[in-house]
């Protein structure tokens, strides 16, 4: 994700611009970090991870078809400029922005599994381990301040709560994994409305 959020921009790669290489990077990334942290942990650590994938997949075309909805069916509501401005391209709803953000959940999903593996491994009580990784979790998400200005509040306020989620989600229920990646959809399909429809963006300029 650093990687994308620093050098990324520079080469003119975004959830927007050039969004198929964004798409292929994370997809790339999460597939590499399956094969080096997660081959072995996946099948133990998951409940049914076959039903668990088919679910996400299904859950992935919904968001897809969901937001391309929006891009087609609704322009009225779009807010382009603005967006543009801020810079969160997610809410522009358009068939490759979506792919990339999608792409980029499912890499952070994976990310968010695999320290959730090693914090486990390391560290036996459950509440230790949800207020550690809820503290990284905002954490790494403030220097978005400096790549999105005062609109990073879209990513880092919610962070803080997300981060918890995450953790207890994947903890605590047998399909866990699959109720986090809902949430972490769920955030980018209603916050991406709400930019479009209500006049937040402009606070966010």
């Amino acid at each position: 994700m650093g990687v994308f959020s620093l050098i990324m921009p520079i080469l003119g790669v975004n959830h927007f611009n050039n969004s198929m290489i964004s798409g292929l990077y994370f997809l790339l990334s999460s597939a590499l970090g399956c094969y080096l942290f997660l081959k072995q942990s996946f099948e133990k650590s998951l409940k049914d991870p076959y039903f668990q994938f088919v679910c996400i997949f299904s859950l992935i075309i919904i968001y897809l078809c969901t937001t391309t909805y929006f891009d087609y069916l609704r322009p009225e509501y779009q807010t382009n400029e603005e967006i543009f401005n801020t810079k969160l391209f997610f809410a522009l709803f358009k068939p490759s922005s979506s792919f990339s953000k999608v792409t980029d959940i499912i890499f952070q999903q994976l990310m968010i599994f695999s320290i959730l593996q090693y914090l486990n491994f390391r560290i036996k009580n459950k509440k230790e381990v949800q207020l550690i990784f809820t503290t990284v979790f905002f954490i790494i998400h403030i220097p978005l301040f400096a790549l999105f200005g005062f609109a990073g509040i879209v990513f880092v306020l919610p962070s803080l709560f997300a981060g918890y989620c995450f953790v207890y989600l994947i903890q605590n229920f047998k399909y866990g994994f699959i109720y986090s990646f809902s949430l972490h959809l769920s955030f980018y399909l209603f916050m991406g409305i709400i930019l479009r429809e209500t006049n937040l963006i402009n606070f966010l300029v």
